[in-house]
Formats: C-alpha cells, structure tokens, sequence
C-alpha cells in the first residue's frame, strides 16, 4: 500500500502543476490519478492543491462499509429523498423550488413557473445564435480586448494564447449586463484548438439553467465560431482573491450559505464540470455564490468514487473559504457528491432528466451543425445522461432509495 500512496501523492503533484504550467494534458493526468488512486487509499489532508494551499481533510475516518469506495450504505442511509411524489414531469421552477435549497434558486432566471433562459429547441433565439443569452447585441458593447491586454495575471490556456476577449456594455446602452466575454475555440495550436471546450461551455450552461441554478449566460454565435458570455457581477470576487486581513472578502466569506454552496457545487459536478477551484468560484457581496468559466465541464462518472474526483475542487474551494469564516462551512467531497447523487436521483424520478438531456444535445446539435466541429467532440448531451443515471443508482446503493 505504501508503493501505491507513493504513486498516488506523485500523480497528485504533477496534477497540482498543470496550473502552472500550461504544457500538460490536464485530462490524462486526471485519468492518471484516477487509475492509481483505485489502486490504494484516499489522498489524506497535507497534499497540496492545484492553488499552492494545504488541502486539508475535514472529513471524518469513515466506518467499515461506508467509505467512499465502499459499495455498502451511506452513514445517511435513513434520510429521505429531497423531492415529494412526482405525479408528472416537473417544470424547472417546480423541481428545482422542491429539491434545491431555496437560496441556491435562481429567481433572477426563474419567474414563477415559467422555463430559464435557455434554448429547448434546436433553433437559434437570433440569427446564426444558439443559448439562452437573448438580451445580447454586439451593438450594446464597445471595443473588444484581448483579455491578455487587460489581465496580465489572468491565468489559463485561452488567456494566454489570446483567444479570450472583453468588451464592456456602452453606458447609453440599456443592458441587463455589465461586460461580455468570447472565446474562440477550434482555432490555433494547443489547449483551445480542442472545439470540445466549447461544447463544455454550452453543455453546464444548458444543465445549470434547466436545473434552475444561477449562472452566467451563455450563447454560441455560429457565424464567428465563439462562445458569448455573460460576465459575472462585477461586484463579485473570487474565493482565490481573498487574502489575510482582507476585511471586505472576509465580510463576505462568512455571509455564505452552506446548504447554497454544496446544491450549486453539486449541480456543476452532475453536468461533470470538474474545474471548481476558488480561482472559478465568486462570491458576491450577500454571500451568494457564482461559478463561472465551464470548458473543463466534460467529466463523465463511472461510480462514487469517481464523482469524488469531479467534487475535489470544490472541497478545496471549501477548505480555502473556512480559512476566512467564523464557522467552517466543513464541507467535504464526498457529501458534495452524496448531494449530486440525490439530484440525480430526483431527476430520474420526476422524470425531468430527458428535459435536461434534450437542453444539452440541442446545443451539441446547433454547434455541430454549424462549425468545424464534428459529432465526436459535441458528445456532451450522452455524458449528462450517464452522469445522472450513475448518480441515481449511487443514491439506491448509499441510501436504500427505491
């Protein structure tokens, strides 16, 4: 065993160095790290994170049949499921009021019973325009900057080749947003010549927005080939940002929900957006939470263990926040992914899950049908679906759900 804590804490430390450097695979090393952590114990607390922080455990020793690599019950065996009887398929505002905590809802896409902003059908809400950002005009914006020019900081691929850029709303515009972002995926050499990434973006925007959870919104634009997205408020600042003796992200950090935090994290990681580091995690000024920048969103489960995997960040975000906090939020990988099951499991039941399915392969269609990319990349619409029934089927086992 000692061999394979060894491999497993040298595959965990070259993942933490992608970050860094930018000339890794970050899918075959996650690969990597899965096929050796199968092999031997769960990572303990002291390994370092993709963020250069001490990732501590806060998770208790598990019992004898309840670990997350056992197939036995869960110590929440008992609980019931989040939803009440079904007796047809829920409209998004129905399912997501009766399975979600309340301040994880969004009432700014949710008006009464009516759908989100997202696109159901395989048409454009615009010419040469798929997605749910219908308010979008390239007349409202002023000149567009390569994000590179305006962040020297900013990290990731797509900043750094130049393919990521900003533009602001004009201030004689009446918008409902204040700054739009695009990417141009499928172009160049490296990491954003991958036209997957795009189809990752439209792939957890459709889920987010048809579970009901707040999220930036998104539009692929055909006839430039880039993704639009809505930026985050500008009010709001990442969990990364916060810092010793910060007084305004402290302020803020103690403002969050727990029950928000883990429903919205356990939303991103059923669309299999596994890339939910403090550095893609905002925190506006009430406390609410808001994940944004979803092309590493094509993570597909194959049992809990693995749904551990996609949840490791967001307990890193977690464990980041608690630095800042009065009272730990305490929130561990394995209950965000207990939580993805339950969703899953709810989704199933009510039947709302081929509504979510549909969401997706209608962005998957509109992208294929109208840029270089070819059915193989766009396949997202059939890993939501695993991911659900995987997850429907993990909440059977650990609970006793019917």
């Amino acid at each position: 065993m000692e061999a394979s804590d060894s491999a497993a804490e040298e595959a965990q430390a070259r993942l933490d160095e992608v970050e860094e450097d930018a000339g890794e695979d970050m899918d075959e090393l996650l690969e990597e790290l899965e096929q050796v952590q199968a092999q031997g114990p769960q990572l303990g607390g002291g390994q370092f994170s993709s963020e250069g922080e001490s990732a501590q455990s806060n998770t208790s020793t598990p019992s004898e049949g309840e670990g997350p690599d056992s197939s036995g019950p869960s110590s929440s065996a008992d609980r019931e499921p989040p939803g009440n009887s079904w007796d047809t398929t829920p409209s998004t505002s129905e399912f997501a009021r009766q399975v979600l905590h309340e301040n994880a809802v969004a009432d700014k896409h949710l008006d009464g019973d009516s759908e989100p902003n997202v696109a159901q059908a395989a048409e454009p809400d615009h010419e040469n325009r798929f997605g749910g950002f219908n308010s979008f005009d390239p007349d409202d914006v002023g000149e567009w900057t390569s994000v590179g020019e305006v962040d020297e900081e900013g990290r990731g691929w797509t900043v750094a080749r130049g393919a990521k850029e900003t533009a602001d709303a004009r201030e004689s515009a009446e918008t409902d947003f204040d700054a739009v972002y695009r990417t141009k995926y499928g172009s160049g050499d490296g990491r954003i010549s991958d036209h997957g990434l795009k189809t990752n973006q439209m792939s957890v925007y459709a889920v987010t927005s048809s579970l009901g959870v707040e999220t930036p919104r998104f539009t692929y634009d055909a006839e430039s080939d880039t993704v639009i997205a809505e930026g985050v408020d500008q009010d709001g600042r990442t969990i990364w940002e916060i810092d010793e003796g910060d007084e305004d992200l402290s302020e803020r950090a103690n403002k969050v929900d727990r029950d928000e935090f883990v429903d919205k994290m356990a939303v991103q990681a059923l669309s299999g957006n596994w890339d939910l580091s403090s550095a893609n995690v905002m925190i506006d000024e009430t406390g609410s939470v808001r994940t944004f920048d979803y092309d590493r969103g094509g993570r597909e489960f194959g049992d809990f263990t693995s749904m551990t995997y996609v949840t490791k960040r967001a307990e890193q975000a977690a464990d980041r926040l608690d630095n800042y906090r009065d009272e730990p939020l305490d929130v561990s990988k394995e209950e965000i992914a207990e939580r993805t099951a339950e969703i899953a499991y709810e989704l199933e039941r009510s039947g709302r899950d081929e509504e979510v399915v549909a969401a997706v392969g209608n962005q998957m269609d509109a992208i294929v049908s109208n840029s270089e990319a070819d059915s193989s990349e766009a396949e997202n619409h059939e890993i939501v679906r695993r991911n659900i029934e995987v997850g429907a089927d993990v909440a059977r086992d650990r609970f006793g759900w019917d």
